[in-house]
């Protein structure tokens, strides 16, 4: 029951036809999702900057791509570890110029 909440309210959905197998999360709810977080943490802060980052590996054998929002500028964590990802998308498929 939970998952399914957070499922409608993160948009989460397989990649479209033609995509590589995989699943997507609005963009929105992501970037919203990345806000609330950094206003726990940072709460005097006006703005918020934040990067789209791409990453492709081995993962259990198999290769993954994921897309992912990280927020750049924040004194809680940083936007160099992977623990800073907030994840929109998620393929399993090889990185190369055609996924």
């Amino acid at each position: 029951m939970i998952f399914g909440v957070v499922k409608k309210a993160m948009g989460i959905r397989p990649l479209r036809n033609g995509a590589p197998r995989g699943y997507e999360v609005n963009l929105s709810a992501a970037v919203a999702w990345v806000a609330r977080e950094a206003r726990l943490h940072q709460p005097d802060s006006d703005t918020l900057e934040a990067n789209l980052k791409l990453d492709g590996r081995p993962f259990f054998g198999r290769n993954q791509v994921m897309v992912g929002v990280v927020p750049i500028n924040v004194y809680h964590a940083s936007s160099e570890s992977s623990k800073s990802v907030y994840p929109i998308a998620i393929a399993n498929c090889a990185e190369n110029s055609d996924s």
